[in-house]
C-alpha cells in the first residue's frame, strides 16, 4: 500500500522491522520446538525417565544413484524372513 502511494523508503524501512521480528520470533520457536521434542518418556506418559531422542534413531544418509530396491541384506530383513518360513513351515 505504501509503495502505490510512492512511499517506497517508508515500505522498505517497515519490511525490515517486520522481517527482523519475524526472524526473531522463528528463531525462539524453532529453539522451543527443539527443546520440547529433544525428549521422550519411556512407559506411561511423563511417568517414566526422559531420554533423549538420539538414543533411540540413527542417522539417516541419503545417496545417489542407487538401484531403489529393497536391501534384504540388512539384518532385520533377515529376521523378518526366517520368521516368515517358520511361520510357513508351522501351517503346513
Amino acid at each position: 500500500m505504501l509503495r502505490k502511494m510512492n512511499q517506497e523508503e517508508l515500505a522498505s524501512l517497515m519490511e525490515k522491522i517486520f522481517l527482523g521480528e519475524l526472524a526473531v520470533c522463528q528463531r525462539k520457536q524453532k529453539t522451543n520446538l527443539k527443546k520440547r521434542s529433544q525428549y521422550v518418556f519411556e512407559g506411561i506418559a511423563k511417568q517414566g525417565n526422559p531420554t533423549l531422542l538420539s538414543n533411540f534413531y540413527t542417522e539417516l544418509y541419503i545417496t545417489e544413484g542407487g538401484c531403489g530396491e529393497v536391501n534384504n541384506e540388512h539384518e532385520v530383513r533377515q529376521i523378518e524372513i526366517a520368521s516368515r518360513d517358520e511361520q510357513h513351515k508351522i501351517h503346513q
